[in-house]
This record gives C-alpha cells, sequence and structure tokens, in this order.
C-alpha cells in the first residue's frame, strides 16, 4: 500500500510539474517582489496559506494533501515549489536542471514523494534561460534563505548530472557520485552521508575535495549564499548518467540514498 501511496503522489508532483514548466524567458525579480514572497514563505512552512495570498504574490497554488504546490501565474522562472504539509525533516531539495541534466527532475520528485522532505524547489524555465544554481537574484534565493534561517540545523540537498566525457581528471571520470558541501571543508554529517553511500551501494562515490577535484560546486549560488548566513547544511549531489539511470528506475537504492542523507542527524 504504501509503494502505490508514494508511486500516486510522485505521478501528481509529475503532473503539476509538467504543468509549471516553460519555454519562457527568465525575468529576474526586485527586492519589491522577493521581501512579501520571504514573508509569506516562511509562513507558509508552518501552515497552508490562502489561494488568494499566493495569487497576490505572482503563483498559483494547488492543495492536493499532504502536498501544497506553488506554479507560477505568469512564467517568469520563479520556478516550481511544492510543500509538505504533515510531519516531516527540517530537508529541502533542490532540482536546479530539472530537464537539462537528465532524470534529476524526476528523480527529485520519487525521492520528495518517498522521503520526509519539508520543501522541494525545481526550475520552471530551461538552463538556457537561466542557470538557477548560479543566479544570485531570484526566487530560488528566497527559499534558500528563508528555509535555512528557519530551519538552523536543516538540510539542503541539491542534485545534479554530470557527463564522465566532460571530466577533467581520472577521479571524476571514475566517480558515479560526486559529494560536496561547495567547498573545501565539508562538515562532519557530508563525510558521514558520503561514507554512508561507499558502504551501502555498489557504486563509486567521490568526495570533494578529498578523493576528487572538480565538480565541488564553490560557484554555486545557493551554497554561496548558504556560507554567508553561517549554516552548514548544503549537500551537493553530482550524479553520473548510469547513477541517474539507476536511481529511476530502482526504489531500493532511493532509499539507500534517503537513510545516507540522514546521517549525522
Amino acid at each position: 500500500m504504501l509503494m502505490l501511496t508514494t508511486q500516486i503522489q510522485a505521478e501528481m508532483i509529475d503532473k503539476q510539474f509538467k504543468y509549471a514548466f516553460s519555454n519562457q524567458d527568465f525575468v529576474s525579480p526586485d527586492t519589491q517582489q522577493l521581501t512579501p514572497f520571504k514573508i509569506h514563505f516562511k509562513q507558509a512552512l508552518q501552515t497552508p496559506l490562502k489561494t488568494e495570498l499566493w495569487q497576490s504574490l505572482g503563483f498559483k497554488s494547488v492543495i492536493e494533501p499532504p502536498f501544497v504546490f506553488l506554479s507560477e501565474q505568469k512564467i517568469q522562472g520563479r520556478g516550481f515549489i511544492a510543500l509538505r504539509s504533515e510531519k516531516t525533516k527540517p530537508w529541502l531539495l533542490q532540482a536546479p536542471h530539472a530537464k537539462s541534466d537528465l532524470h534529476t527532475g524526476k528523480i527529485a520528485r520519487l525521492l520528495f514523494s518517498e522521503g520526509r522532505f519539508k520543501a522541494a524547489i525545481w526550475n520552471s524555465v530551461p538552463r538556457k534561460k537561466v542557470d538557477m544554481a548560479h543566479n544570485y537574484q531570484s526566487y530560488w534565493q528566497a527559499v534558500t534563505q528563508v528555509f535555512a534561517e528557519n530551519y538552523p540545523q536543516g538540510r539542503i540537498i541539491q542534485l545534479h548530472g554530470f557527463s564522465a566525457k566532460k571530466r577533467k581528471t581520472a577521479a571524476g571520470r571514475n566517480s558515479d557520485m560526486i559529494i560536496s558541501a561547495g567547498n573545501q571543508f565539508p562538515p562532519l554529517w557530508v563525510q558521514k552521508v558520503a561514507d554512508c553511500l561507499k558502504a551501502r551501494t555498489e557504486f563509486k562515490v567521490s568526495l570533494y575535495p578529498y578523493e576528487v577535484t572538480e565538480l565541488g560546486a564553490r560557484t554555486n549560488s545557493q551554497g554561496q549564499l548558504l556560507q554567508s548566513l553561517g549554516h552548514q547544511g548544503f549537500l551537493h549531489l553530482e550524479m553520473n548518467k548510469k547513477l541517474r539511470d539507476t536511481l529511476l528506475k530502482h526504489v531500493d537504492l532511493r532509499q539507500q540514498l534517503l537513510v545516507c542523507l540522514a546521517e549525522g542527524e
């Protein structure tokens, strides 16, 4: 019954995401737009807000218990946001390149339905229009900031995909997964996540910068924001195509990933 429930939830999220994604251009928001959004997003982390309020901020709100979905009335690249109203972990899941990094958007939707994430956000316009992981004035930054401030011990987990052929080092080419915290000194909990995945899966897991020297998210805008806030909860997860294919198909591997993401709590 649990499998059926999570499958239905994943399909529900997938349907909402398809409605939310567009090829429209990105419009950079100003402070007058972001300030009220931050205030109300903080409130929404505690209790669902009225549809009319979200409409005043440029969002459409769809309530499908236990989820609240936020998409844009007019596509400007704000992102597609999902909140879970039931008991959760203080975790935020992010897929900034949901379609261009093959399967990462779908994997995020499955993990969000099968795990206990409080919130998730996907890009709503293509990466060629704007790279949300390298943009500093966006609703993505607002969501990240509010979540971090509301959950000082929370975790912000960001999914990416990489091509082994494009890697510059043997360590990069030979890795199935590269884990980093966006800096040179990953906190202990991130190291524990890497160790757990090494022990529980057959994939080659490398921790930046100790075992691999590329794809360390050093220029990631969400990672830099969290560092400026003194927040130690950022985990940047890069996956090669083989691993993404396997994660998409096998719930057992996704469950192992979810178990390991809880390491050090």
